[in-house]
């Protein structure tokens, strides 16, 4: 079955589940009942043409949106590893300035937050004088550490195990062998 040949509800699941990746929720939006939404939606993602469907919108989706397995790690890469001595200044009186106007576009990927704070003060001597503090927040290094990490497999939690062909084929000979002597 070719994507001229689905239904109309079929059509509305596929549209619908890829909005948030919930076949449950995508059956209902589609019209199917809410008692068997769930059935519905698990036997629409097991058929060949649908799931062909689905990979070909997404593929689709990726290739206009310019989103790659490189540009994400690009950005991974540029939240895990900023610096906040990249984006500060130190003046001679040891002040730490924040000059926001030469921030590169990289840097800027980084900040999770800008804040502002405006605040009248005054020495005593009845003259008021604008202060005004700016604070900012990078992302969470060490949780983009960790998804950099993840990816390149440094924190596996299970023992990965390869054996060559001829070390298995060994093996079973062996077994073989002793399971016709035994």
């Amino acid at each position: 079955m070719s994507a001229e040949e689905l239904t109309d509800k079929q059509e509305m699941f596929i549209r619908e589940y890829l909005v948030d990746f919930n076949a449950t929720r995508a059956a209902v939006a589609a019209g199917y009942s809410e008692e068997s939404a769930r059935q519905i939606g698990s036997e629409n993602l097991s058929k060949p043409y649908i799931l062909a469907e689905i990979e070909k919108r997404m593929a689709a989706r990726h290739k206009r949106l310019e989103i790659s397995a490189d540009r994400i790690l690009d950005e991974l890469r540029k939240l895990a590893f900023a610096n906040m001595q990249d984006y500060i200044q130190v003046t001679e009186e040891g002040e730490a300035f924040i000059d926001l106007k030469s921030l590169t576009r990289e840097q800027a990927a980084a900040i999770q937050e800008i804040k502002v704070d405006e605040t009248g003060g005054g020495g005593g001597d009845g003259r008021r004088e604008r202060v005004q503090r700016t604070t900012f927040k990078l992302a969470d290094k060490g949780q983009n550490l960790e998804r950099l990490g993840r990816y390149h497999k440094m924190f596996t939690d299970k023992v990965e195990q390869s054996v060559s062909d001829s070390l298995a084929e060994l093996i079973r000979s062996a077994r073989s062998r002793a399971n016709a002597n035994g």
